[in-house]
């Protein structure tokens, strides 16, 4: 007995996606018509009628396919649409205007198609995009022209001797008429029905304003957009459901379509779904939003749950997700109700690990639905695999029907009930390093279920990969915006990124890279050797597909009373043979806009943390950056998460007086600083959650701009400087070539502060400085120029300091750090046990003086005479020098070096050693 209790059930062990038999069910046998049809719709009759329906079904899709092949497969598949539009007209008729136009459609569709097809190009012109609207209009209205004018051509002659899908004849259906009446109990006879009046056009308007019709036009645009599946299993599907209903060969002006009835039983429950996905937001929106995968491994479509039933269904899609949802929202019963347009009606509730589903409707409307629940049963559901893409396939299994009518009801009333059971077979994970190109996507997701058998959307080149919306890729990829870097285009996050490859058509194909232990990437862990130049301008005008190819090889501001009102430098761009004579960094592009997702456990890699931010500033804290001022000639040398902390502030500080100041909404008072002012400070102000959320401005459609994205935003600039630096050093700087000292490269702190794309910047050191310029090529420092940066580190004053070291002198070319950057420096790069001490690889650090001692102009009496005529003053400055000196040179290093304390580099007037211009 089925759940309902009507009738017992006989289920066919057999699954649709294999399955071929001869065609039984409910379009087996021949339509009959009663011999009173075709006189009695002499208004429809009309060429004219015929020959303008298909016109406006020819329009409907000219304008987006230019392929004969394409449009030869619509025209094929036009009688049975047909059909399906007829009874949907017909069903629960109100009105005999309703069944007329049932009746003519369904008995003269292949007229319809026939004339459908005559507006096709010929065979041996090529058919190309018409370069107008007039010419469009001309190619279908030469068709059309010639079946008007054509006097050999008869209505029903036409229907004669083509036998539809179903098997009607004209000649078969007239004569078979005494037969077919003797089921009816209708007093009048249908021949007295009086005529319908002959004006043609009240029936095309009618046509026009039904829901069938907005079925029948979206149906044919879903097909010219849409590439079905091989196999198709979702066409299969709706044959099975037909399959399992029984034959009515009666079409009548006097009744309404027969109306049957469904149920299904579905191997899915939703709520499970949701938590064993861990989805954050209510049940069902997570269900609306959740994304999903249709196609094939190497050919696929990632859309969420409720844009693919409008995609695919765009008649009723809809509908059915809301019924979904409402199911969900129902906690009570867990049941819910919904009439679809064509007045299908749906009843749906849960049952324990099962969706139970009623249908009632025409045959059509219930393989229709019926496809869409198997499609949904599918797409969310988790898969049994740790890891890698499952395939699904929806499995039908039909029960034997009965009529459910009483002996006392008429026949034409009654409604027939079968029973679908629904079930899925999830197969195992293919491999990456053995399946065809387009599958890099694969890695991007933990272990999500990719439905098969169903369509998705077109593209003219087979196996580029996953289709998928921009937002979704940058989410996916740990990341929200786009960046040029290296003539390239990237989407980055910490432990993944994408690079932009080629535009193929209106495709914009990415290749996806990470680093498989969740460690950072950079930007230049790839294997590409060429791509094509894109653009981020080019970003919104493409369709957007991850999967290049399957294999690739994988490397894997202290405080708020500090100067940030920083100006430009006005240097000039680094000449031939500069370091950085060939880069720029763009301020990036922000990903917006598209669809909302949710984001289960099934999107979410374990290479791809869920929280970026964190990792993304403990490697910037590794790096080192110098802020040097081109006005006061001096430099220092500080961590990357100081830089960074430096650049925000800057920013929040010109956003504060800009243009656009009205929309700036961050309150400095809500900050939260740190209580001391220390070289690693930055951190707890950057990391602090209450800082992370304030509101510095406000944003479009997600909310505000916060804090953290504007921390994020110069974090992505800085990352690529950094990058870039990299590139053209190498490692310690092995890949430097001999160049001249006196040049310092690097980029414009005021135009990152500022959202500017950058272009780097040359400053010109006198022979002062060049003895440090080596150094913080080996620690791979960049440098960030600009005016004004005031006193980033300060002394603190004690008795006999010199009062010309209170600050960092300017005009000396001197470069400041602090012990604590300097010992986490020799860390990595050097060897502070080493004697002497080893500052980086190749370089040794040489002190000619105490670093910290009273200074002799501080004495009194005849030692602050003698200091004052010979300006002599304590100097101390440290020099580097390459590690041979060792050899001829007696080179020491400090004894002591202060916790907290800093040191400066340069020239010293204690040591009458020089660095030469040029050197390597």
């Amino acid at each position: 007995m089925d759940p309902c209790g009507r009738y017992e059930q006989n289920p066919t062990d057999s699954a649709c996606i294999a399955e071929t038999q001869e065609m039984t069910g409910l379009y087996a046998t021949a339509t009959m018509y009663s011999a009173s049809v075709t006189p009695s719709l002499l208004p429809l009759r009309d060429k004219h009628f015929i020959a303008d329906l298909a016109k406006d079904l020819f329009k409907t899709i000219k304008s987006r396919v230019s392929e004969r092949t394409t449009l030869e497969r619509i025209s094929k598949m036009l009688p049975d649409l047909l059909r399906s539009f007829a009874l949907k007209i017909g069903y629960k008729a109100q009105t005999s205007m309703q069944r007329d136009i049932m009746c003519f459609i369904h008995k003269y569709r292949g007229s319809i198609q026939s004339t459908f097809e005559d507006m096709l190009p010929r065979e041996e012109v090529h058919l190309q995009a018409p370069s107008s609207n007039n010419d469009k209009g001309q190619l279908s209205q030469l068709a059309i022209d010639r079946y008007l004018e054509d006097p050999e051509i008869d209505i029903d002659q036409q229907s004669q001797p083509d036998w539809d899908s179903d098997g009607f004849s004209s000649e078969q259906d007239e004569d078979e008429d005494e037969e077919e009446e003797d089921s009816g109990n209708e007093d009048t006879p249908e021949e007295n029905i009086p005529e319908p009046s002959p004006d043609s056009v009240s029936y095309r308007n009618f046509i026009e304003q039904t829901p069938a019709y907005d079925w029948l036009i979206t149906t044919l645009q879903r097909e010219v957009a849409l590439t079905r599946a091989d196999p198709d299993l979702m066409e299969t599907i709706g044959e099975k459901i037909l399959g399992g209903l029984p034959s009515h060969r009666k079409v009548s002006r006097k009744t309404s379509s027969r109306e049957y009835r469904a149920v299904f039983e579905l191997d899915w429950d939703p709520i499970a779904f949701v938590k064993e996905q861990q989805y954050t937001e209510p049940p069902d929106l997570a269900l609306e939003s959740a994304i999903t995968l249709t196609g094939s491994p190497n050919d696929g479509q990632a859309l969420t749950t409720g844009k693919y039933l409008s995609q695919t269904w765009p008649a009723t899609g809809e509908h059915v997700m809301r019924l979904v949802m409402d199911v969900v929202r129902n906690t009570i019963d867990n049941h819910a109700t919904c009439n679809l347009p064509d007045a299908t009606k749906l009843d749906a509730r849960r049952d324990g690990s099962k969706f139970i589903l009623t249908v009632t409707g025409t045959g059509d409307s219930l393989a229709e639905t019926g496809q869409q629940f198997a499609w949904l049963g599918a797409a969310l559901r988790s898969s049994r695999f740790e890891s890698g893409v499952a395939i699904c396939s929806p499995v039908i299994r039909i029960s034997q029907f009965r009529d459910t009518a009483s002996p006392n009801e008429s026949r034409i009333e009654s409604v027939i009930d079968v029973f679908c059971r629904i079930e899925y077979k999830i197969g195992e994970p293919t491999s990456l390093a053995e399946g065809p190109s387009g599958q890099c996507w694969h890695n991007m997701l933990k272990n999500p279920v990719l439905v098969t058998g169903y369509p998705i959307v077109s593209k003219h080149e087979h196996g580029l990969g996953l289709e998928i919306p921009l937002n979704m890729i940058a989410r996916l990829g740990g990341s929200q915006r786009a960046d040029e870097f290296d003539a390239k285009v990237y989407i980055k996050g910490f432990s993944t990124m994408l690079i932009a490859t080629k535009i193929a058509g209106d495709l914009l194909i990415w290749h996806y890279f990470h680093n498989s232990k969740g460690e950072r990437i950079s930007y230049l862990d790839h294997t590409l050797q060429t791509v094509e130049n894109i653009s981020l301008l080019q970003l919104d005008k493409y369709r957007h597909v991850v999967g290049w190819s399957a294999k690739c090889v994988y490397y894997a501001g202290k405080s708020a009373d500090a100067q940030y009102n920083i100006q430009k430098t006005s240097l000039p761009k680094p000449h031939p043979g500069c370091l950085l004579e060939k880069a720029s960094i763009s301020a990036g592009k922000f990903i917006t806009g598209g669809v909302t997702f949710a984001v289960g456990v099934k999107d979410v890699p374990l290479h791809l943390t869920r929280e970026g931010y964190i990792p993304s500033l403990r490697w910037i804290a590794t790096k080192h950056v110098v802020l040097w001022d081109e006005a006061d000639k001096r430099g220092w040398l500080v961590n990357g998460i100081s830089a960074l902390l430096h650049l925000v502030r800057a920013s929040l500080e010109h956003y504060r007086t800009d243009d656009f100041r009205a929309s700036f909404l961050f309150d400095q008072s809500e900050m939260k600083d740190a209580a001391e002012h220390k070289p690693n400070s930055a951190i707890n102000v950057l990391i602090n959650k209450h800082n992370r959320g304030i509101s510095s401005s406000w944003k479009k459609k997600r909310g505000f701009y916060r804090f953290e994205n504007l921390v994020k935003q110069r974090y992505y600039t800085l990352e690529q400087a950094i990058e870039y630096q990299r590139q053209v050093l190498g490692k310690d700087g092995v890949n430097l070539k001999v160049r001249l000292r006196k040049h310092l490269e690097g980029w414009d702190f005021k135009q990152i502060a500022t959202d500017h794309d950058l272009y780097p910047r040359v400053a010109t050191l006198q022979a002062l400085g060049w003895g440090w310029v080596d150094f913080v090529h080996s620690i791979e420092a960049i440098t960030l120029v600009g005016r004004g940066f005031g006193d980033i580190i300060k002394p603190i004053e004690f008795e006999g300091m010199c009062p010309n070291w209170k600050s960092l002198p300017k005009k000396k070319y001197y470069l400041g750090t602090s012990v604590f950057d300097l010992k986490k420096i020799m860390e990595e790069f050097g060897d502070m046990w080493a004697q002497p001490l080893r500052i980086s690889h190749n370089l040794l650090w040489h002190c000619p003086g105490d670093i910290l001692a009273a200074c002799r102009c501080q004495k009194h009496g005849l030692k602050q005479v003698l200091c004052r005529m010979t300006r002599s003053h304590h100097d101390p400055v440290q020099v580097l020098f390459p590690q041979l000196s060792r050899l001829i040179l007696d080179i020491r290093g400090p004894d002591k070096l202060e916790e907290g304390g800093a040191v400066v580099f340069g020239h010293s007037i204690e040591w009458k050693y020089r660095w030469r211009e040029k050197g390597d």
